[in-house]
């Protein structure tokens, strides 16, 4: 993230530009409905529920997605269902989508049939497919549960179970030509009846493989996790592949196959080749050892250790074995190989790190948010967030007291700054959990008050940020903010961890509605915060860059 690179421009509009949101069945009765009305750049926002349905993006590049999209919620995934009803065509296409990504998003695909991509076909297009679940398709040719054909398409943070294809290959996923990078994903359950591959089927493509689980998946022939052939480069990292029946890996004719820091049963005399032209790199790190699945034969392939934190052999090998120099779990300790890492502990992070209040007045109330996100694997729980000393003009208000707080979730807890007095206020919000590593952490809190009485102000009243759209988004956006009066603001980004990114906007506006191009190229996926501060207070939001 460090390596981030922002640039924003400035611009004063009369009035708000930004891209729809069309919701379903709110504003359209499905699915389908609600793509047709849409244009390149707006969010398709699926409710809860079964919707028995085949839906193409038509060429767009909109984003379509589950309330997982708005609220960061999983829980949304399961409980928001395309249900293809096995006519003949798959769930999902997504064909020739060029330049802006299309984005699938925190939905399940289930019982589509079709010749290519059972339950999503990308096809000619530039995709990603997040927080998904895609399980029991079928495909009479090729991939079962996604195809990728001449496409670009990132998987990240999905499940792709219990797919097949009846004539072709690619239970699970299949790439003919295309640029492809699966992460943090599991690929299991999935089986091919004639030709390879029964997890992953890759023809002339270059997949990027990396924190995944490939395990269970089956073929009558060749490459039970993976199988490759015709001008194929694989990289596979941080990766278990294990189950795979009858290999875990095959190369076929003179494709490239790299492996490191990855648990395969069998070693590397599991990747298979019959072709003298084939080549393996076989790098540091890679282990042959059972992985401790919780309960693989019931579908529950997450990392075990009975006895944590001793450690025993009741701990996986799998746990904190993964490449040293990648990204670490979200609980802060080495990455685990595998798509299920083994949460260790809560991890709090707190933004800002200090609220000031400025621009007050004597006898009128102002507020303030403070942050708090679980960068860690078990549930933080809040135990108490108190005002040090009691007898201030601070008061903890909405998001106070006792809280618990999901992994990768955000809380907000509000301040009030309420002076009686014209005069400098300090004082400390305590914040107390079960974080081991900072079990207590302090806020300073600061604001003053003119000796002024307040009265009702002239003009627009509100600070604040008043949308991120598209939100999420892949390289651009736009954020818009509305200030009370002219001041100097200032518009920052930061990481989960606290870390900031940097400054896109800064300067004297003046009073009413401001638009700021936002461009991401080059930022890593995840959550960052925005913040946006001057005279009136400051203000946070949560956005979300997709790749």
């Amino acid at each position: 993230m460090s390596d981030a690179r922002f640039v924003a421009f400035l611009i004063l509009l009369p009035g708000l530009l930004f891209a729809r949101i069309i919701e379903v069945p709110g504003d359209q009765g499905t699915i389908q409905q609600a793509i047709h009305t849409a244009e390149s750049g707006d969010t398709v926002l699926v409710h809860p529920g079964v919707y028995v349905e085949n839906i193409d993006f038509e060429g767009k590049s909109i984003v379509v997605g589950s309330l997982f999209v708005t609220t960061g919620d999983p829980h949304w995934v399961d409980s928001t269902v395309i249900d293809g009803d096995r006519t003949g065509e798959s769930v999902v296409v997504i064909r020739d989508v060029g330049g802006e990504d299309a984005f699938l998003i925190g939905m399940t695909v289930r019982n589509g049939m079709a010749q290519f991509g059972g339950g999503i076909e990308c096809n000619g297009s530039v995709a990603t497919i997040e927080r998904c679940a895609v399980r029991g398709n079928t495909a009479i040719q090729y991939g079962g549960g996604i195809a990728c054909i001449e496409s670009a398409v990132f998987i990240n943070h999905c499940t792709v179970r219990d797919n097949e294809t009846d004539n072709g290959g690619g239970g699970g996923v299949y790439c003919d030509g295309s640029t492809l990078a699966i992460l943090y994903s599991d690929i299991s359950y999935n089986s091919t009846d004639i030709i390879d591959g029964g997890g992953i089927y890759s023809r002339d493509s270059n997949p990027y493989i990396t924190n995944c689980t490939i395990a269970m998946n089956s073929v009558d022939a060749h490459g039970g996790g993976i199988f490759c052939r015709e001008a194929s480069d694989i990289i596979v990292t941080n990766t278990i592949l294990w189950g795979n029946l009858p290999q875990q890996v095959w190369i076929w004719e003179d494709n490239r196959v790299t492996v490191g820091y990855s648990d395969v049963e069998g070693g590397e005399g599991e990747v298979v080749t019959d072709n003298p032209e084939a080549y393996l790199r076989w790098q540091e790190g890679n282990i042959d050892l059972p992985p401790r699945f919780a309960d693989a034969e019931g579908g529950d392939l997450h990392l075990t250790w009975a006895n944590f934190p001793v450690d025993d052999r009741t701990k996986s090998p799998c746990i904190d074995s993964g490449d040293p120099d990648s990204f670490g779990d979200p609980d802060l300790t080495r990455a685990d190989m595998g798509g299920f890492y083994f949460p260790q502990r809560p991890a709090i992070s707190v933004q800002p790190e200090a609220l000031e209040f400025t621009g007050g007045r004597v006898g009128q109330m102002d507020w303030l948010e403070v942050n708090i996100v679980n960068a860690g694997g078990e549930a933080l729980r809040i135990a108490s967030q108190t005002i040090i000393p009691e007898e201030s003009p601070f008061v903890v208000g909405h998001g106070g007291g006792e809280v618990d707080i999901r992994p990768d979730e955000l809380h907000q807890t509000w301040v009030r700054f309420f002076p009686p007095n014209a005069d400098l206020y300090r004082a400390v919000l305590r914040i107390e959990s079960n974080d081991i590593d900072r079990p207590v952490v302090e806020v300073d809190i600061s604001g003053s008050a003119l000796g002024i009485p307040s009265r009702p102000p002239s003009g627009p009243k509100r600070f604040a940020i008043r949308g991120i759209h598209p939100n999420p988004f892949n390289d651009r956006t736009q954020v818009v903010f509305e200030v009370p009066f002219r001041q100097e603001v200032s518009l920052e980004i930061f990481d989960l961890s606290g870390g900031k990114l940097g400054e896109t906007a800064g300067g004297f506006v003046g009073a009413g509605v401001h638009v700021v191009d936002f461009n991401a190229e080059g930022t890593a996926a995840g959550v960052y915060l925005l913040s946006l501060s001057g005279m009136s207070g400051r203000r946070v939001a949560k956005m979300v860059v997709v790749k």
